[in-house]
């Protein structure tokens, strides 16, 4: 969230803090309602704070805890709700909590971190993740024709494999075999988000831009 200045920053992040008793946790913040009605209150109001820029990244893990695989049949109901509140609802209710004064004041930026998996392409096993990034791509085309005549853009990025502290061996190795030989790194997917913040990205609108090294083009693997 771009805000201002550190100062107004801080005393939001302060007066967050007290209102959720000092947790945040992002699972439990999720679930606490009074914590996303001070987030409208205080950021929501266009004369309570002036948020220029939001970009939903929160998913895939809390607290080291990972989308548990496995086929459908044995995918629990509470699993796949909080897969999809992890990586979904978290950008509706965030989203839904800032969009109201980027409208009032006629400008703003959202970027939708989604994933290729669910919107390019799906790891057997991983059905509630691919479920919850997909829905994000139709919740950013959704919410970017709602908010495209009051000047503000909303666009989604699909990141591929990309070397974060949690990427697994097994993930890296799967970078190896994308048309470059390599994963991403997070600069890069930091430089294409500050690029769709920019004036200079004023004209992309309800977008999805693939950021995997070419992996999701490949027709032939043998190749």
């Amino acid at each position: 969230i771009d805000l201002p200045g550190r100062e107004q920053a801080g005393e939001g992040a302060d007066q967050a803090e007290q209102r959720t008793g000092g947790n945040r946790e992002p699972e439990k913040c999720l679930e606490s309602l009074e914590c996303w009605h001070f987030l409208q209150h205080r950021f929501g109001n266009p004369e309570l704070g002036d948020v220029r820029v939001l970009v939903n990244n929160a998913g895939m893990a809390v607290l080291g805890e990972m989308d548990a695989l496995g086929d459908l049949e044995r995918l629990d109901l509470g699993d796949w709700q909080r897969s999809l509140e992890r990586n979904l609802t978290s950008a509706f209710l965030v989203t839904r909590a800032f969009l109201l004064g980027m409208k009032a004041r006629g400008y703003g930026r959202i970027v939708n971190v989604a994933s290729t998996t669910g919107a390019v392409s799906a790891v057997a096993g991983d059905t509630a993740y691919a479920a919850a990034k997909a829905g994000m791509v139709g919740f950013t085309r959704a919410i970017a024709l709602e908010a495209a005549p009051h000047g503000v853009t909303v666009n989604a990025i699909a990141p591929g494999w990309i070397a974060t502290g949690s990427q697994s061996e097994r993930e890296a190795a799967a970078g190896l075999r994308a048309p470059v030989r390599r994963s991403g790194s997070p600069e890069e997917i930091a430089a294409l988000i500050e690029f769709l913040v920019s004036p200079g990205a004023s004209y992309i609108v309800g977008q999805l831009i693939v950021a995997d090294g070419g992996n999701s083009i490949i027709e032939d693997h043998n190749a």
